[in-house]
């Protein structure tokens, strides 16, 4: 017999997810405008080991619907929280690279090896730990931490476009 852990859904307010932004905002050196956020329904799924949030269009939702289907994925996931963590998801990329400071763009050898997976050690020395990957067209590619060693930095892919490929495909 399979042991299904059974996850809850319910709609939650703009400034609650407003809470969660606001922490990786610090991270990311971000200033987002709260509003782009009332256009959608927010929906929080959550069992006893993560919670997503998930961004859907502005038509109502009946909680019935949330409690009686058997859903995966109710819109566009944008965070994971897992063990008080709040993990950026590749979709909010996307909007973050208008919102956010700490951007980083590399020659296409170092982004094609981070895109692969791969840490990168690089000469320059950066004065954040979080940024975003971006290509040379200003378009999300990636979240990156970066460690400053004595000769420059490590950069090291969180999560990035390449990851669907390496661990869906």
């Amino acid at each position: 017999m399979s042991s299904k852990k059974e996850i809850k859904f319910k709609i939650i307010d703009y400034r609650e997810l407003y809470e969660y932004i606001s922490l990786l905002s610090k991270d990311y050196n971000c200033l987002f405008d709260i509003d782009f956020f009332k256009r959608y329904n927010i929906i929080k799924s959550y069992n006893a080991n993560f919670s997503q949030i998930f961004l859907i269009s502005s038509k109502k939702i009946p909680n019935i619907v949330l409690d009686e289907l058997n859903i995966y994925s109710p819109g566009i996931s944008i965070l994971k929280i897992s063990n008080k963590v709040i993990l950026p998801q590749l979709p909010l990329g996307n909007l973050m690279v208008k919102y956010c400071k700490n951007k980083l763009s590399l020659p296409e050898p170092i982004l094609m090896k981070i895109l692969y997976g791969k840490d990168v050690e690089v000469r320059e020395k950066y004065r954040f730990k979080y940024a975003l990957l971006i290509s040379k067209y200003n378009e999300f590619l990636g979240f990156i931490k970066i460690k400053q060693h004595r000769n420059g930095s490590k950069i090291i892919p969180e999560k990035d476009i390449g990851w669907y490929l390496r661990e869906s495909g």
